[in-house]
Formats: C-alpha cells, structure tokens, sequence
C-alpha cells in the first residue's frame, strides 16, 4: 500500500495556505483572526459640506470587496478588518478568486490522439 501523503505534499498545502494567510491578511498574520480580512482604503477624493465639516471619499481595496463610501475626515483609517461571514454573495464572488487564485482557474483535460483506425 502506497501512502500518497507524503512530505512534500504536506510542505505544498503549509505554502498554499501560508500564502492565503498572506494574501487575506496583507502581511498581517497575527493580528486577523482567520475568518476576517483586512482591506486597505485609497482616498479617491475630498469634500466640504456645508456645514464646514470635511469628507473623504474613500475606496476599500481589494475592490468590490465593499462599496466607495464618504467619511468625516477624523473618522477615517487607513485600513479596515471586516469579517468575511457578513460579506454580501456578490462580495464573497469578488473575493474568491483573491483567496483561492489556483482554483479559479478551470482545468482543461487534455484530448487523447484519435487512434487510427486501419
């Protein structure tokens, strides 16, 4: 009997999952709990009301993770740690193939040669 599990095997799913640690964390592994992630804003512009108060409009990336969305200008943070189960199904579509790169690709099975037929 053959055992298919071998060390090298082990050592390809620790870097496959150290990677997706990685990628869901942006290099901040010990401080996001395994079901969150941490996204990082970019300030796309800048507002004042009238009141005299000033907004930032700030965009969440990776993108279509959450919407752009205005915030006071005391308020804002440069990133964001959200938990992926209070992810909307259009964010978590978003966010699959960011987390799972490999598996969104579909494999095509090669076609056999037609044998000839003599």
């Amino acid at each position: 009997m053959f055992d298919f599990f071998d060390n090298g095997i082990m050592e390809g799913l620790q870097h496959q999952l150290l990677t997706m640690t990685e990628t869901r964390t942006l290099g901040h592994n010990d401080s996001v709990p395994g079901d969150n992630i941490r996204l990082h804003s970019e300030i796309l512009a800048r507002r004042i009301e009238i009141d005299g108060k000033r907004k930032i409009l700030i965009r969440w990336r990776p993108s279509n993770i959450l919407p752009d969305e205005w915030v006071h200008e005391k308020e804002y943070s440069p990133s964001k740690v959200i938990s992926i189960r209070q992810l909307q199904p259009n964010a978590l579509n978003e966010l699959n193939p960011i987390l799972f790169p490999h598996h969104s690709k579909r494999r095509h099975k090669q076609r056999r040669k037609p044998s000839k037929c003599t």
